[in-house]
């Protein structure tokens, strides 16, 4: 007897073709998943092989480009917040770039805007570098995006 109170039976035996619908579409998520994250981290790998030569680490190169970003979306420094929350880290992670990014002259951190979170700035040495390395990333992101295509 389908759908019985008492025999155990899977969604598709016992009729209920939605939920087979659903569990068939969960296994299509999670193949879809794992392709995007193999292709971000081909997209990384090549992101760091554009850095070779710049002293940036991919996190670090990362952070940058947020700051620069959200700078020009804002019209003024933003806080380690922002970052964070920007790039999907945590604040600990932000914390933990930021501080080898002001060694090497490539941020400048404030007075706090509010509370507890750094103004930060980038330095005229970081759009300097940021700018040198854009057209290899832009390249490695392209090639990434045909690479892709020609998986599919």
């Amino acid at each position: 007897m389908k759908g019985g109170g008492d025999e155990e039976c899977g969604d598709e035996e016992c009729g209920d073709e939605e939920s087979g619908k659903r569990k068939r579409a969960e296994g299509r998520a999670t193949g879809s998943g794992k392709l995007q994250w193999r292709e971000a981290e081909r997209w990384r790998r090549r992101v760091e092989g554009a850095l070779v030569g710049s002293g940036l680490t991919f996190r670090q190169w990362l952070v940058l480009d947020a700051i620069r970003f959200l700078v020009e979306k804002t019209g003024d420094a933003v806080n380690q917040n922002q970052i964070a929350a920007y790039v999907e880290l945590d604040r600990r992670a932000i914390s933990d770039v930021m501080g080898p990014l002001e060694r090497k002259w490539l941020v400048s951190r404030g007075p706090p805007m509010s509370g507890w979170a750094w103004r930060v700035f980038l330095t005229e040495e970081a759009e300097v570098l940021l700018g040198d390395h854009e057209e290899a990333i832009e390249f490695a992101s392209a090639a990434d995006s045909q690479e892709a295509l020609w998986e599919r």
